[in-house]
């Protein structure tokens, strides 16, 4: 029971893996003349060790090549571009976070004088309110 669930998740990765990781053409070629299957010989654990580093090292190889095609296509210009891009995005940061110095101190001063002309004005009014109780 339990082999019939491992093979059946084997069977779901592996599906996952050709989908999300294609195979290429050499591996196309290769998997047309087939390999003899370890399921074959009988032995549950032979055959559940044998899938399992079937799948790995099929999962390594496509890994593998995906990422040394993306190497081989990366030149010059691509990184020339990504670091123009870099620099453009840090003078931009750097400019926002000037732009925002700048408004705060533009606010804190706003909110000083507010506060200094509500004191004012308070002082205003209980002055005129003591000289009208007096009289």
């Amino acid at each position: 029971m339990a082999l019939s669930g491992f093979e059946t998740t084997a069977a779901l990765a592996e599906r996952c893996l050709d989908s999300y990781f294609p195979p290429t053409e050499q591996e196309l070629q290769q998997e047309n003349v087939s390999e003899p299957s370890a399921a074959e010989g009988g032995d549950k654990f032979t055959s559940t060790v044998h899938t399992v580093g079937r799948l790995s090292n099929k999962f390594a190889r496509r890994v593998y090549n995906i990422l040394s095609s993306q190497v081989k296509n990366l030149n010059k210009d691509n990184v020339q571009q990504y670091i123009n891009s870099l620099a453009t995005i840090m003078h931009l940061t750097n400019y926002l976070s000037a732009l925002n110095q700048t408004l705060k101190a533009t606010t804190s001063r706003n909110d000083t004088q507010n506060s200094e002309v509500e004191k004012s004005s308070s002082n205003t009014q209980k002055t005129e309110e003591k000289k009208s109780t007096i009289a």
